[in-house]
């Protein structure tokens, strides 16, 4: 193919996703005409990269980035949300559903890995595609039969009844994150959220036992880690997570408000066959954190968990609480 223009060659590396010599062309071809982006896939395809290609890659991404996507896809995407792997994005969240459809047709899907909240009648055109957020479960009927394996990561969000995932075939699936409607009406319509006090503007809590169509089932099994997007976690929450046949290796908990992310999250992970025994934190430096959690720890019984994974900067003194009696400490 002759590559006289930049739309010849998104094309020509959509059709051969595998060559990074032709991206390595390709970056040749823009730097002649003085296009930083060609810098960009130079250095992202080094063979041995430092620590000072990063700090230019990240210099060239502040400075250009999004400016070399096409422009009707960069107007419907979260410009400060993009993923680049081998100097091509690789992860996009989709912010305009129209406006993702109206270009549907350009080769850039064809390199998308990750996608969040894509419109059904998109997700045909993403032949790389592995992992997908935000979406109902109505929605993967839009991606072909021969596509669904490949996704090993899945984030979906439900409403009011179980979800039914035997129409799909999903043999690679490995972290599922379940997602509650928060924008519905009644609080109480997301299955297993409720809001306790019932004000519509309290944190939304899950329990357990309204999960038994997913411990049921066999999609159940070959998951390595489950993502649960809750407003809050009560200690009953880990009481009745003992009543549950465990399978996954780690079983991680989002707190969110209203759909916006908390800046702590728990991984819960094994270290005894059947228990959940092991508790990672994450925390941003909000000292605030701190506190919530261990306004929801403080009510967990003595030596719950045998291991306690704290980030660096997170006090020690959170290992004090009686649910860390003789656990060991580590710190990420």
């Amino acid at each position: 193919m002759a590559h006289r223009s930049e739309e010849d060659f998104w094309l020509a590396v959509a059709l051969e996703p595998e060559n990074l010599e032709l991206r390595r062309v390709f970056g040749d071809w823009l730097l002649e005409r003085g296009n930083r982006w060609g810098e960009f896939i130079e250095l992202e395809l080094a063979k041995s990269p430092s620590a000072e290609s990063a700090v230019r890659k990240a210099e060239l991404l502040a400075t250009f980035g999004t400016s070399w996507l096409p422009r009707g896809v960069r107007d419907c995407i979260d410009r400060g949300r993009v993923g680049w792997l081998h100097g091509f994005p690789s992860s996009l969240r989709i912010t305009s559903r129209p406006g993702a459809e109206a270009v549907r047709l350009h080769p850039v899907w064809t390199l998308v890995h990750e996608l969040w909240a894509p419109p059904t009648a998109l997700l045909g055109h993403c032949e790389q595609l592995r992992a997908l957020f935000d979406i109902e479960p109505a929605d993967l009927h839009g991606l072909p039969v021969e596509r669904q394996a490949n996704l090993e990561r899945l984030g979906v969000v439900i409403g009011s009844a179980p979800v039914d995932f035997s129409p799909f075939r999903l043999t690679g699936l490995r972290h599922l994150t379940l997602s509650p409607q928060w924008g519905a009406q009644n609080p109480r319509d997301a299955a297993g959220w409720y809001d306790d006090p019932p004000l519509y503007n309290e944190p939304w809590q899950l329990r357990p036992a309204a999960l038994r169509w997913l411990w049921s089932a066999p999609l159940w099994r070959q998951l390595s880690t489950l993502s649960l997007e809750v407003g809050w976690v009560s200690p009953d929450f880990f009481a009745e997570l003992q009543q549950v046949e465990l399978h996954v290796d780690a079983l991680r908990l989002l707190p969110a408000r209203q759909g916006s992310p908390a800046s702590w999250a728990l991984s819960l992970k094994a270290t005894r066959p059947g228990r959940y025994t092991s508790l990672e934190i994450e925390a941003g430096e909000d000292r605030t954190d701190v506190q919530d959690l261990t306004a929801l720890l403080s009510g967990l019984p003595a030596s719950t968990f045998e291991r306690l994974v704290l980030p660096p900067h997170v006090s020690k003194s959170l290992a004090g609480l009686r649910c860390f009696q003789g656990a060991e400490l580590l710190r990420r």
